[in-house]
């Protein structure tokens, strides 16, 4: 008998994450690790095609195979430059991290019942000031405006959003700390970090309701504006874009079956160029991914000399999606040449 029980707790112990946990099928969870990520062969297949890095270069790559049914996700494997990928600190993700603001912010919409076109007032000592939350999700997440992202960490709550929404998600090592544009902020009479929100009236239709002034008090290892990693950042983009395949309990608190109107927010809001501007990263995908079906959804950042990309590729006609994120120092092209060898080597199925 203790032979038997013995030999089932060891088979138990050495089986794959998850692969018991559902009548023997595996059940994969953006659940990648530092310990089984690739970090040779990325490197080596980019040099080989001649490419050189850009100051500060990381950058990592999850390729993500759908079951023949799409109704799951069969496998994930994933690709870094180094181990810097899952480095949290020492450099500027910028940007990117507007991603977090959004989904805690629209979480907490959803989960006192408004839509997205819900009005906002925020109640500041020197006036009210009315935005729409698709306004907001617009502003922040697609045109990547400041004052719009410091006001969705305000409607998330800072220890809602460090302390319980990313760590739910399996995003460990993330944080937002301080306001973005900060002399425009303190213009506005708010502090330098976003730990007190004012109260906040959410109406819609005949619905109202006022949520009270909150000061965040949780202590984070994070001493810039913000912090995260390549691979925290590629978690979230797979948590949302992937939101369908996940089991129910792994998925944003945003609708069950991906297609709640805040989910649709939140994804249209990354799906098409900033109009106005060159965009030599989005273009060197589309040049590599021709099809007419072909949707790449991204965030990206720039701040203070570092560029940051957070990618997902969705190419029809095959199983596999890919995770891309990518982050340099330099100028606003230092990923130009990053982004064509990645979207090269991916297109000609090298991973």
């Amino acid at each position: 008998m203790r032979t038997g029980i013995l030999a089932l707790v060891l088979a138990l112990l050495v089986s794959p994450p998850f692969a018991w946990a559902r009548k023997g099928k595996a059940v994969t969870t953006c659940n990648w690790s530092e310990g089984s990520t690739d970090t040779d062969t990325l490197k080596k297949l980019l040099k080989k095609a001649g490419f050189k890095a850009p100051d500060d270069f990381r950058a990592l790559i999850v390729k993500t195979t759908l079951t023949k049914s799409g109704h799951g996700i069969a496998s994930q494997r994933a690709f870094a430059w180094d181990d810097r990928a899952f480095d949290f600190q020492g450099w500027n993700p910028a940007s990117t991290v507007k991603l977090y603001s959004a989904i805690g912010a629209l979480e907490r919409v959803r989960e006192l019942g408004f839509g997205p076109n819900a009005t906002l007032t925020y109640h500041y000592p020197k006036g009210d000031q009315a935005f729409t939350l698709k306004d907001l999700m617009e502003q922040a997440v697609h045109r990547s405006d400041n004052l719009p992202h410091n006001r969705l960490v305000e409607l998330a709550g800072f220890d809602n959003l460090n302390g319980k929404v990313l760590k739910r998600l399996g995003i460990r090592d993330s944080y937002v700390m301080r306001a973005y544009q900060v002399s425009d902020w303190l213009a506005e009479g708010h502090d330098r970090s976003l730990r007190d929100a004012p109260s906040i009236t959410l109406k819609e239709g005949q619905k109202k309701k006022t949520l009270a002034a909150s000061h965040g008090k949780g202590k984070y290892p994070c001493e810039g504006a913000a912090c995260t990693s390549l691979s925290d950042l590629a978690k979230t983009l797979c948590v949302m874009m992937l939101h369908e395949q996940l089991p129910k309990k792994h998925r944003l608190r945003l609708g069950g079956d991906g297609q709640s109107a805040h989910l649709k927010l939140l994804r249209l809001s990354m799906d098409r160029k900033r109009k106005g501007t060159d965009d030599p990263v989005w273009d060197a995908f589309e040049r590599a991914f021709p099809s007419p079906k072909f949707r790449l959804f991204r965030k990206a950042g720039y701040s203070q000399g570092w560029q940051s990309e957070n990618l997902y590729v969705y190419a029809p006609g095959t199983r596999v999606r890919w995770l891309i994120t990518l982050a340099a120092s330099g100028d606003r092209g230092a990923l130009t040449s990053a982004a064509k060898a990645v979207a090269t080597l991916l297109s000609k199925g090298a991973l």
